[in-house]
């Protein structure tokens, strides 16, 4: 049975599962759910329907019927848009790809198999909907079936995961398996138009028309030479390439960086250093989203475990699964070892010991290629930006440093109004955010820098020459001087035009000192500093570990960098980033079963935790009277957590027994 939250978000297990729930109980507006919790009755309030392990969710209305025993009755409201919201959600989760227990993959449309294509199975990788538990690493035949579509393609392949509802198969990878689906994605490719033409009565035989792959527009290819950034001099200012298919190039490293993440298209970069090659993928949105090159798997693994995501021992069990097909990248999130966010955070601070790896190379040479990717999860180059501009002046003597702050030392800085590199996107704690925002051109910045401790001083101040680098910073001559119309690098121009925030507000409307988000926000992290640590990662403290992550996910969702909150405003943008501070903190120190279980002790009465953890044993039994085992295991974890008691031991170990028999 699925599980509402504290938040009001009702986790199921499984697509399979919320698919049968949806038929029986949903779709006569309906929901019955688990719950800790005692909800209010006969309350209308908004709830979100989400997935364990996928990102698919919907957004409904619904008033507590029931509340008793540790479940839940909702009925939902049966008003046409609540009702659409789900539908589409059911729709969404049917028409995925399906495998069905003779082998037979079945797709619902060429259009939903090309975009697969593009985003996995090029690459090696095929995701299914699958009630049946698949042997894993045993290689055998399937068949794929599109509806529409004449053909089919036998293939061989192996399931890396089957659980929950989905299974992952690994495609073979010889030249005559990959021949096989090249020739059945090009045929595919060839009865899928792009773009039907309309029809008119005057024209009623016209044809859709067909675009081939090759008529498909790419960045055109470009090549150049880096000069390695070892002198102050080439950190005082970014400028920026018109890349020319036609020249050769030469830039500095953080210039070359800088001009791809505004391109707005996807790209990949190949450096060339010391007889190594580094290969980095950008997106349409001009993030990072892959890197390969020199021992790339081992390092990422590294990353991941030095943040804390995955496990030492964990590393030796995906790296003896890693092949050009399956990166270390993709395998830790198929295996459900560590999140593709978690995977694109850590991405990019190892990008950031790798470019600053690449500073003592002597020649560094590039080519820069269209490459396409469905990839979303990724680190922008401004949230690098500031750890790899700190790393290269770290790297340089005082006497390098020195002309850098002696351009600003005596002179008044100031934020600019509109900056191309906005200080709320940068990656910046409380002291570095407080400090660059005192900077308001109206104080010179010894001035700016006494009211900070003296030991953060010297932090600042490479923050300053940072921010005055890229532009986010000018430096006027004397108080209340106008801004340098050049302050700003020139971009290229983008190939997408994007409206701004001000071209969407209405004529007339004027930014608050305080907007209602903001104000909301500030309350919010004062209740938190009193809370917690659960509330701060907004779970209660009796759910299951697996959770933690998910509620992670959520938070980023709601708080992070693209979210609506925190595109109100720089405060409130810092308000989000202090926000998701607390839960990751929470998490890190809550991941830890000694540390999650003493503290639950420190904040929790006894003869709270000996109650709900004999309430959680009997929901246990109870689901395992049902053969959901996995379900009743997860359950009983938690109560031996609570209260453990060898007689709750003995229970954890019956039910595992069981399941495995």
């Amino acid at each position: 049975m699925a599980f509402l939250r504290k938040d009001r978000t009702i986790v199921f297990e499984s697509v399979a599962e919320f698919l049968n729930h949806y038929d029986s109980h949903i779709a006569k507006h309906g929901l019955y759910v688990q719950s800790h919790l005692n909800w209010p009755m006969r309350k209308m309030a908004d709830f979100l329907l989400t997935i364990e392990g996928r990102e698919e969710n919907a957004k409904f209305k619904a008033e507590v019927v029931f509340c008793g025993g540790g479940n839940v009755g909702l009925e939902m409201d049966r008003a046409q848009d609540n009702k659409m919201r789900v539908e589409s959600l059911v729709n969404q989760l049917r028409t995925a790809p399906v495998l069905k227990d003779d082998g037979v993959v079945i797709y619902s449309s060429l259009k939903k198999f090309r975009e697969d294509y593009a985003s996995g199975i090029s690459s090696g990788g095929l995701h299914l909907e699958s009630s049946t538990k698949w042997p894993l690493n045993e290689r055998r035949t399937f068949t794929l079936r599109i509806a529409g579509f004449a053909k089919e393609l036998t293939f061989r392949a192996q399931a890396v995961f089957s659980e929950g509802g989905l299974t992952s198969l690994r495609l073979d990878n010889d030249p005559e398996a990959r021949g096989a689906l090249e020739r059945f994605v090009t045929e595919a490719h060839a009865a899928l138009p792009l773009k039907p033409v309309e029809t008119t009565e005057a024209e009623p035989s016209q044809e859709p028309n067909r675009a081939s792959p090759n008529e498909i527009e790419v960045f055109p290819e470009c090549r150049g030479t880096v000069f390695p950034l070892r002198k102050a001099k080439d950190l005082a200012q970014f400028t920026f390439i018109e890349f020319d298919p036609g020249k050769h190039h030469d830039s500095d490293l953080f210039s070359l960086i800088a001009t791809i993440s505004q391109l707005e298209e996807p790209v990949a970069l190949t450096l060339t250093a010391d007889k190594h090659e580094h290969r980095i993928q950008f997106n349409e949105q001009g993030r990072v989203v892959a890197y390969s090159g020199h021992q790339a798997d081992i390092n990422l693994l590294k990353q991941l475990a030095k943040n804390r995501y995955i496990d030492e021992a964990q590393i030796d069990e995906v790296i003896s699964a890693v092949n050009p097909s399956n990166p270390a990248s993709e395998l830790v999130v198929e295996k459900k070892i560590a999140t593709a966010k978690q995977v694109a955070i850590s991405l990019g601070d190892l990008l950031v010991t790798v470019l600053a790896d690449l500073r003592n190379s002597k020649e560094i040479s590039f080519v820069l290629v269209g490459s396409a990717t469905e990839a979303e999860e990724g680190t922008a180059f401004v949230e690098l930006l500031v750890p790899w501009m700190e790393n290269a002046l770290k790297a340089l003597p005082p006497s390098e440093i020195k002309p850098l702050l002696a351009s600003l030392w005596k002179r008044y800085p100031k934020l600019t109004t509109d900056p191309t590199w906005k200080l709320s996107q940068m990656e910046l704690g409380d002291e570095e955010y407080d400090f660059a925002k005192s900077l308001s051109g109206a104080r010179t910045l010894p001035q700016a820098l006494s009211d900070f401790a003296k030991k953060d001083r010297d932090r600042l101040m490479r923050l300053a020459i940072i921010l005055k680098t890229v532009g986010t910073v000018v430096v006027l001559n004397n108080p209340g001087d106008q801004e340098p119309e050049d302050n700003k690098p020139i971009l290229r121009k983008p190939t997408k035009t994007k409206k701004t925030l001000k071209q969407l507000l209405p004529k007339g409307q004027k930014k608050q000192d305080k907007s209602k988000i903001v104000l909301e926000l500030e309350v919010e992290i004062k209740k938190l500093e009193e809370a917690s640590m659960f509330d701060h990662l907004g779970v209660h403290w009796s759910v299951h570990p697996s959770m933690f992550e998910k509620a992670m996910q959520e938070l980023h969702l709601r708080y992070g960098k693209d979210s609506d909150l925190a595109r109100d405003s720089q405060e409130a943008a810092h308000l989000c980033h202090k926000r998701i501070d607390f839960a990751r903190r929470a998490l890190h120190y809550l991941k830890s079963p000694y540390k999650r279980m003493e503290y639950r002790k420190s904040v929790v009465p006894f003869a709270h935790l000996k109650h709900t953890s004999t309430m959680l044993a009997s929901k246990a039994e109870q689901a395992s009277l049902g053969k959901q085992f996995a379900q009743s295991i997860a359950i009983m974890e938690v109560a031996v957590e609570l209260n453990p008691t060898p007689e709750m031991k003995m229970k954890l170990d019956t039910l595992r027994k069981r399941a495995r028999h």
